[in-house]
């Protein structure tokens, strides 16, 4: 009797705790993973950075840095300020980027992304940074003399890390040479990409 007592209060137990957790789970769902929309990978960086560079002459309004080499080295944009609302995203949106910038710090390109473009190591250019700070005075000149000594009159790219909305249609990048920048907000309008330049600096 003693027996069949603690069986049935086990079972007795066991069907509490299951429907328990049936409960529970019906008025606390199980948080879902980020959805692939939310997600940015290696991809949809490099596919914006070749939309970018495919469309330098409409964003440049030249021709001129059609052959430049582009650093292989994205790091978070300079000029992008998270509580600054805008036209382009949301308040939602925000916090996706938010978790973009927290979750990534830098990227390096594979030529094979970029092609035809020419990568340029970051590495190459962070030893001629350091020769400049060594020697001191006019930093930039001093700069573009050891640069143009070494490459000549073919200048280079920087990209920032690409910052991507809830549905990857809007995009910010910043895109900076040796004599300045811009930032760029892509979007994606009837299929197309569209670029709107909203600050310039030198």
């Amino acid at each position: 009797m003693k027996l069949n007592q603690k069986i049935f209060a086990i079972c007795f137990f066991v069907s509490l705790l299951f429907y328990l957790i049936i409960f529970k789970n019906l008025f606390n769902p199980i948080k879902k993973h980020d959805t692939n929309e939310e997600i940015v990978t290696e991809g949809d960086i490099c596919m914006i950075i070749k939309t970018v560079l495919d469309g330098s002459t409409t964003i440049n309004n030249l021709d001129g840095n059609q052959d430049w080499y582009v650093l292989d080295e994205l790091l978070p944009p300079e000029h992008f300020e998270i509580s600054n609302k805008n036209n382009y995203f949301t308040d939602i949106e925000f916090k996706v980027i938010q978790k973009q910038l927290d979750e990534r710090k830098k990227m390096k390109l594979i030529q094979d992304s970029i092609y035809p473009k020419q990568l340029l190591s970051s590495k190459v250019i962070d030893s001629i940074i350091t020769i400049v700070d060594e020697e001191g005075s006019d930093r930039k000149n001093n700069f573009i003399k050891k640069y143009t000594q070494k490459f000549g009159d073919k200048n280079y790219i920087i990209y920032s890390l690409p910052l991507f909305s809830r549905d990857k249609k809007t995009v910010y990048i910043e895109q900076s040479d040796i004599f300045g920048g811009k930032a760029i907000y892509c979007r994606k309008e009837n299929g197309k990409w569209k670029f709107y330049i909203t600050k310039i600096w030198i």
